[in-house]
């Protein structure tokens, strides 16, 4: 089953038959690939990663996910999917929330050079918190390694001590 006789190719042939799929572009579509592509871009360097939430950009999250849906039924066009990596495309969803915050920390460091930010900060209570609760996940054995790996590259510690980075107050307390 699924193998073809040469009789079938043969009369396929006669009826002139196109073997070879050619990618054919369709100026409006491109556009629109074009269009999004950009704001992707522009979301990329505005919120440091590419998790598009709806509530920022409702047609771009959606957009994305029948992307990704077009992906994985084999019907995205090479040409689009190649412009679509080489922007950066999000192929796998992840966690928004998470990638939200570990932007905010990346621009704390950026800001501060370090990424100490205390459970009670008042300048950042929301960033402090998330920081206090990947301590306690890393602790308990149930931070994601490619969480932990992110975090360690941008020079996050597990164990805070008064000699830490950022000095007992932290840069910006």
């Amino acid at each position: 089953m699924g193998l073809m006789t040469a009789d079938h190719r043969l009369r396929l042939n006669k009826l002139g038959f196109q073997w070879e799929i050619t990618e054919t572009h369709v100026p409006e579509q491109d556009a629109h690939l074009e269009e999004m592509l950009a704001r992707l871009r522009a979301y990329l360097k505005r919120y440091g990663h590419a998790c598009v939430l709806r509530s920022r950009d409702r047609a771009l999250a959606v957009w994305i996910q029948q992307q990704r849906n077009y992906h994985a039924a084999g019907t995205l066009r090479e040409y689009r999917r190649k412009a679509m990596d080489a922007a950066g495309f999000p192929w796998v969803p992840v966690d928004g929330r998470w990638e939200e915050k570990f932007a905010d920390l990346r621009k704390f460091k950026a800001c501060h050079g370090h990424t100490r930010v205390l459970a009670e900060s008042k300048e950042h209570p929301a960033l402090g918190s998330w920081v206090s609760c990947q301590r306690q996940l890393f602790k308990a054995g149930k931070l994601p390694a490619e969480r932990q790996r992110r975090l360690e590259e941008l020079g996050f510690l597990w164990v805070i001590t008064k000699d830490s980075p950022g000095g007992r107050g932290g840069g910006c307390e």
